[in-house]
C-alpha cells in the first residue's frame, strides 16, 4: 500500500473530525451555545496552528539536510582540486630523510 503524503493525512484527518461533527450534532449529544462553539473554534485554530508548525519543520529538516549535503559537495570539490600528483611527489621527495631521521632514533 502507498503511504500517505502529510496533506493527505491532514485532509483525512480534518475529514473525519468533520464526520464526527456531524454525527454529535445529529443525536444532539453536545449542546450548541456561544461557549462551546468558541471552544470549537479554538481547537480548530490550534489544530491548524500546530498542523502548520510540523509542516514548517518537515520542511526545515529538509532544508538543512539540502544545506549539508550541498556543504559535503562542496568539501568534495575543494578534494578534487588538491593534485594528487604534487602531493605524491612531495612525500616521495621527504622519505630518505624520514627514514634516516627514523633509522637515527
Amino acid at each position: 500500500m502507498k503511504k500517505l503524503s502529510f496533506k493527505h493525512k491532514v485532509y483525512l484527518f480534518v475529514g473525519i473530525l468533520g464526520l464526527l461533527a456531524f454525527i454529535a450534532d445529529g443525536l444532539n449529544l453536545v449542546e450548541l451555545n456561544r461557549y462551546n462553539g468558541l471552544m470549537a473554534i479554538l481547537l480548530l485554530t490550534i489544530l491548524f496552528s500546530s498542523i502548520q508548525y510540523y509542516a514548517a519543520k518537515k520542511g526545515l529538516d529538509t532544508f538543512l539536510s539540502i544545506n549539508r549535503d550541498y556543504q559535503i559537495r562542496k568539501l568534495w570539490n575543494k578534494e578534487k582540486r588538491v593534485d594528487w600528483e604534487e602531493v605524491k611527489k612531495k612525500q616521495l621527495r621527504w622519505t630518505p630523510a624520514l627514514a634516516g631521521l627514523s633509522l637515527v632514533l
